[in-house]
């Protein structure tokens, strides 16, 4: 009495055209950056390659010794050291929820066209958190907010390894872990 459930895969000409609405949101923002955001001032870039001090690498061009500098002199700072873990666990998190959690569990689950419904609970919260988190950080301050996002985010470890999906009642579950995640 296993739970299996198999994954039909879409058509080919649904994959071509999600491909290609993907490659065009991906091209018209470039567009968009080129033609909207504010063009850098050529005559400060001009006066500060003037004063800055450049190494000659016949590989690489030219490469601003002072950038060089200041970014060595970031690896002495332990704060800075300190964001490669969490930098890390970012990356590692957004894979899972991308590929294995909608894999493992929608797409078996539900089927592949509940993904875009997960992903969307997903992206929505990405948004509108980034947002809440950015002006409460201004009254509570970084640490809190980290400790609440990581108490959130292993809750719902927990919550996907006790999970039973034979049990038609957290149908919710599917929807309602990617939106705290």
């Amino acid at each position: 009495n296993s739970f299996e459930t198999k994954i039909k895969r879409p058509e080919l000409s649904t994959v071509y055209t999600l491909c290609f609405i993907y490659v065009m949101l991906g091209i018209g923002s470039i567009l968009m950056i080129y033609f909207f955001l504010n063009k850098y001032n050529q005559k400060e870039a001009d006066n500060k390659k003037q004063d800055a001090t450049f190494i000659s690498n016949k590989n690489q061009g030219l490469i601003q010794f002072d950038l060089l500098i200041s970014t060595i002199e970031q690896l002495k700072n332990k704060y800075q050291i300190l964001l490669i873990p969490l930098t890390l666990w970012l990356g590692f998190s957004l894979a899972f929820i991308g590929a294995d959690f909608t894999k493992s569990f929608v797409a078996c689950a539900k089927g592949v066209d509940k993904v875009g419904y997960a992903m969307l609970c997903f992206g929505l919260t990405d948004v509108i958190g980034s947002y809440i988190f950015g002006q409460l950080i201004k009254y509570t301050g970084r640490i809190p907010c980290f400790l609440g996002g990581a108490l959130i985010n292993y809750s719902m470890i927990i919550v996907m390894m006790n999970w039973d999906m034979k049990d038609s009642l957290n149908t919710k579950l599917f929807y309602v872990i990617p939106l705290c995640w």
